[in-house]
């Protein structure tokens, strides 16, 4: 009886992980596409009964109804999709690693968005863009664990940043979602105005 090598048993386990993500990712682009074609083929219906019968119609109302119905399972899909195509970054001893993806309000990733990371402290700072799926990854060197502060951009807007520090630990890569919310602006930070000497006035003779 042959004994089996112990040391390979982590890798194979991973490369099996990493072909079942695989699997799930093109099942659900696949669903994707499904959904879409669904939609088409739903508003080339809601066209034709509208023609017909009138805007107005019973039916047409109906139609509209599953119309907003296909279209938010389409937006949970493609929201589900883009996460399943996120990698885990490999951790580093000594590196304290956030990514994750910024949102919409279905989910979808906003790509272009500028991350602005720092530490707490503001000695350590780190910049990232986002993908077309909007994935992001910043990682800083930390002995013990790192308390990192975001903030996000688009276009010359700051439309996102951390109340709270994010604190990660050494050697991992904790994973985010941020949401923007749609035509939201947050105001910098302000810094405190320190009050100005009083100026001596002129005598008069």
């Amino acid at each position: 009886m042959t004994t089996r090598d112990q040391s390979n048993i982590p890798q194979e386990i991973a490369a099996h992980l990493a072909r079942a993500d695989h699997a799930r990712a093109a099942g659900l682009g696949d669903a994707v596409q499904e959904a879409e074609a669904l939609l088409l083929t739903l508003r080339i219906e809601r066209a034709r009964l509208a023609f017909q019968l009138g805007p107005t119609a019973p039916a047409v109302q109906d139609m509209d109804a599953r119309l907003a119905a296909e279209e938010e399972s389409r937006l949970e899909l493609v929201a589900e999709h883009q996460r399943s195509r996120v990698g885990i970054p490999k951790s580093q001893v000594g590196t304290a690693i956030i990514h994750g993806r910024v949102v919409d309000a279905a989910g979808g990733g906003l790509t272009g968005i500028s991350v602005n990371a720092s530490t707490a402290d503001g000695k350590n700072k780190a910049t990232a863009k986002t993908s077309t799926i909007g994935h992001f990854v910043v990682s800083f060197a930390a002995e013990q664990q790192a308390a990192i502060l975001l903030e996000l951009v688009q276009g010359d807007k700051m439309v996102y940043r951390d109340r709270d520090a994010r604190v990660v630990k050494a050697g991992t890569a904790v994973y985010a979602e941020v949401l923007v919310e749609e035509e939201k602006t947050v105001k910098p930070a302000e810094k405190p105005v320190r009050p100005k000497p009083p100026v001596a006035g002129r005598r008069r003779g």
